[in-house]
Parts: C-alpha cells; sequence; structure tokens
C-alpha cells in the first residue's frame, strides 16, 4: 500500500485540485483535463493492439473483417469513417491503438475501482490534452473525428490498379503513417459515450506506451506534456465504490443499457454491498 494513495472521494478532489493548482498552474482556466481510471497502478498506458503483436500485425485485416461481418448491425448509424470503425471495435472489445479517456474523473474513478475485489492499488492518470497534441503533432487544438489529420493514423487496404482485376497495389505499408500519439475529441453519438464523456488517444505506429512517449518528448527538450497521476488505495476500493452508489454514479449511469441495469442490481444486493443475511432475516424472507 502506497502511503500516499487516495481512500476516499473528497480525498481525490484535493489531490486533483491540488495538480491542477500548484503543478500545472491551471488557474481559472476552463479547459477540462482528461482521465483514465485502471485497476492496477502497474498497467502502461499502452492500447490493447501493441500488447499483442499478431494482432497488431494484422489490424488491417481485423478492421476489414469487423466492417464485413457487422455492416447489418448499422442501419440506422452507418459509421462514416473510419475512425468510427475504430470507435465501434473499441466498444465492443476489440482491440485497437485507442486508449479511452474520459472529462469526469468520478467516471474514471469507476472504472479503477468497480473490480473491488482486486485490492492491488489502482491509478486513475490525468492528461492536458493540448499539450500532448503541442508536442506529438505541433498543434494547440483537440481534433474531431473528421479532421483530416486523422488520416495518417489508418492503414490503407490493398486496391485495384485497373478495371479487369488484374493488377492489385500490395505494397501498402502495414504501419500508419503518423507516428506519435493524439488526443481525439468523439462524437458522442451513443447514450454510453454521453454518460462516459468519453474522450480518446490514438496512437500512431510508435508502440511505446503513453507515459514512454511522453518522458522521451520531454528527454528531447520538446515542450512539456501535463501528465498526472493519482494512486487509488487497493484496499479502499469498496468503500470509495460506495461513495460513488450514494452520488447516483452507478453501473446503470454508466452503462446506460440492459447489461448495466443487471450489474447495478447484482451488486446492489450482495454480501459486500448490504452484509450477509442474518439467521433472523432468513427466518422472516421463509414467511
Amino acid at each position: 500500500m502506497n502511503d500516499e494513495s487516495i481512500k476516499s472521494v473528497e480525498s481525490l478532489i484535493g489531490k486533483i485540485n491540488e495538480i491542477l493548482i500548484h503543478s500545472w498552474k491551471a488557474g481559472n482556466s476552463t479547459y477540462t483535463p482528461w482521465f483514465r481510471g485502471q485497476s492496477s497502478h502497474n498497467w502502461q498506458l499502452k492500447p490493447q493492439l501493441y500488447r499483442n503483436h499478431n494482432l497488431n500485425f494484422y489490424e488491417r485485416e481485423l478492421l476489414r473483417d469487423f466492417k464485413n461481418q457487422t455492416t447489418q448491425y448499422h442501419k440506422n448509424s452507418y459509421p462514416r469513417n473510419n475512425f468510427e470503425w475504430l470507435f465501434l471495435m473499441q466498444h465492443y472489445g476489440l482491440p485497437t491503438r485507442i486508449l479511452d479517456w474520459t472529462e469526469s474523473y468520478l467516471v474514471a474513478l469507476f472504472f479503477c475501482i468497480n473490480d473491488y475485489q482486486n485490492q492491488e492499488d489502482g491509478i486513475i492518470w490525468m492528461l492536458d490534452p493540448i499539450t500532448l497534441n503541442q508536442a506529438t503533432i505541433g498543434e494547440q487544438f483537440v481534433p474531431s473525428f473528421s479532421h483530416t489529420i486523422l488520416r495518417s493514423y489508418f492503414i490503407d487496404e490493398p486496391i485495384l490498379l485497373d478495371d479487369n482485376f488484374s493488377i492489385t497495389n500490395y505494397e501498402i505499408s502495414r504501419q500508419v503513417e503518423a507516428e506519435w500519439p493524439i488526443c481525439v475529441m468523439p462524437t458522442r453519438n451513443s447514450p454510453r459515450s454521453i454518460a462516459q464523456k468519453a474522450t480518446f488517444t490514438i496512437h500512431g505506429r510508435n508502440s511505446s506506451s503513453l507515459e514512454n512517449i511522453i518522458e522521451e518528448k520531454r528527454n528531447n527538450g520538446s515542450n512539456k506534456v501535463k501528465l498526472g497521476k493519482i494512486i487509488i488505495d487497493g484496499n479502499s476500493k469498496l468503500s470509495m465504490l460506495k461513495e460513488l452508489t450514494k452520488m447516483g454514479i452507478t453501473y446503470s449511469v454508466i452503462f446506460p443499457e440492459i447489461t448495466g441495469v443487471a450489474e447495478e442490481l447484482r451488486m446492489k444486493y450482495s454480501e459486500d454491498f448490504i452484509g450477509k443475511i442474518r439467521k433472523k432475516e432468513q427466518i422472516e424472507l421463509k414467511k
């Protein structure tokens, strides 16, 4: 256990304010930092695709097959570009070069502690998206899904060079053109993305973890990226989750769908949340 680890929501708010005011000198700025909660403080900020060499190599085929096999399910909200396809893949658990972030520290805390039976210390990362983009792409803005700058973050497919299907251009790289990660503001077009105040970073061809890339940029004299981390006490995960529940941050709020409601009800009546039913109460229930 880390002696400086956070054990309550109140302490978390205080720590965030300390970082914003004293470390980042944010003052009264209206911008919102991004947060990411992870249940283990040992996990790196590395997208799933870069944790598996095979899937990394076959990213092009993974995207192609996902498109081909799920088109029928998108009749009312068909993805408009490759980034929206990647977002859908991420949404349904397929490995991508995307990392999920949120503008809500309470949402980040939920993801950090909802697996409370894992009593390893968790972590909440804080990121200033403007400073990351300034350091990686030299721009002080956060692009949307449709911005042309994202074109370099996608892998092209082999294309036919004539109408007779006899010549095909297979000289297409299996790596994207862009090298460094970028912060992106998504189109929040689903109840889940709205509830979670979703934002994203998408990695380029550099497969290092985000924190290592940021450290490399600092060592090379590039603009300093504002990245902070807050350790969450593993033994306090359950008590903090109960705090969040009282504040209305529950499964059905984070996941506004039937599965979220079901998980919330399962937890609501569990021994962890209301205690074990005593013998006297069991007798009453049997009547």
